[in-house]
């Protein structure tokens, strides 16, 4: 029984968001993101997704917005909820701007 092992890309130590291609997988968070979600105090995050840009941004949710909650998906990975794949196009997002926590399609 073989299970499913995404690909290992070259290791950057820059902030990105994986979009896998199928619906029921988790959209994961890398290392990096995860420790700089935290140190911020970002315990849930609402995602603001520009299709036409390919862009993603992350910001601390109103009080009339959703969040979503940073979720441990194992020993060193972290994610969100698989229904955010329905909105996001799949492929590699890193940062691009620090301050709005901004991410761009590589």
């Amino acid at each position: 029984m073989s299970y499913y092992r995404p690909k290992k890309g070259v290791r950057t130590g820059v902030p990105t968001i994986t979009v896998p291609r199928t619906l029921s997988q988790v959209t994961y968070f890398n290392i990096p993101l995860a420790t700089l979600l935290q140190e911020k105090g970002m315990e849930s995050m609402h995602v603001e997704v520009d299709r036409s840009e390919k862009s993603i941004v992350l910001r601390t949710p109103k009080k009339n917005e959703r969040g979503y909650k940073l979720l441990r998906t194992g020993e060193r990975g972290y994610g969100i909820t698989p229904k955010l794949r329905k909105v996001l196009p799949a492929g590699r997002y890193e940062m691009t701007s620090k301050r709005p926590l901004a991410f761009a399609k590589v």
